[in-house]
């Protein structure tokens, strides 16, 4: 759990989140990202654009990771990079927020040597000396972290975890989204397959004047005999091609002669 500052920074907190311009607006440009074709990198590219100048820190990044995937973006080159950075070397306080589920706020870069021994000093270099991670998590899945950093205190962590929340709920409801389409398309391609080979059976049954069953063992060993598919053999067959061994072209009837009955 992150714990809010106390006495005059708690009143800091207060005042930023109770007049931040432009939040409202933000939470609804996120919230219609779901009615369009927008993946996480366009979302997180929204938030951490719009961060630094809305709740007043100085540079702002993002990390979804989906299993070996991960998409990261940040207002500014820095955070961007040093959160590419903490991937990379497996420490630092996105790494670890993201690790744990725990937010980190206002962690001090300077005394933080011990802990993260090869990012502290790399965040220093670069100009940071205070951080705050913050987790994407939505209900129980932990999608990915949010950075903020510069050289002051993170003040509107309220507005920084709402934010958070709402991302990581639009990321996992785009996933779920994704499954779902996904297994529509299987259905529709398992569907269409078997009307193909519902026409298939059809017409070896008439060609061959087999049985409907034995027009399908037909099919399925004909096919497993040439190595093919059984969709892609019905196909050619639903097409009306010649399949040596199994749909022979048929024999046209002869002509009939003149006065012939």
């Amino acid at each position: 759990m992150w714990h809010l500052p106390s006495g005059r920074n708690r009143r800091k907190v207060v005042d930023v989140e109770n007049g931040v311009p432009g939040l409202a607006e933000l939470f609804a440009e996120l919230t219609g990202t779901l009615l369009g074709d927008v993946g996480p990198t366009e979302v997180l590219a929204l938030l951490t654009s719009r961060c630094p100048a809305m709740l007043r820190v100085d540079s702002v990044g993002g990390v979804v990771i989906d299993g070996s995937q991960m998409v990261i973006t940040g207002s500014h080159d820095t955070a961007k990079s040093l959160m590419l950075y903490e991937m990379q070397v497996g420490h630092g306080p996105s790494w670890d927020c993201f690790s744990t589920g725990q937010a980190l706020v206002n962690i001090d870069l300077t005394a933080a040597a011990d802990r993260w021994p090869v990012y502290a000093p790399r965040a220093i270099e670069a100009g940071i000396t205070t951080s705050t991670a913050l987790p994407l998590r939505a209900r129980a899945e932990l999608v990915g972290a949010l950075y903020f950093c510069g050289t002051s205190e993170f003040a509107a962590v309220r507005a920084g975890q709402a934010l958070a929340d709402t991302v990581a709920a639009i990321v996992v409801t785009q996933r779920a989204l994704a499954r779902s389409e996904r297994t529509a398309s299987q259905l529709q391609a398992a569907l269409t397959s078997r009307v193909v080979i519902e026409q298939a059976k059809g017409i070896i049954c008439e060609h061959r004047q087999v049985p409907i069953d034995e027009a399908f063992r037909l099919l399925r060993s004909h096919a497993r005999d040439t190595r093919r598919s059984i969709h892609e053999l019905a196909r050619d067959v639903a097409d009306g091609q010649v399949i040596p061994g199994l749909l022979p072209k048929r024999k046209s009837a002869a002509p009939r002669r003149a006065g012939q009955r």
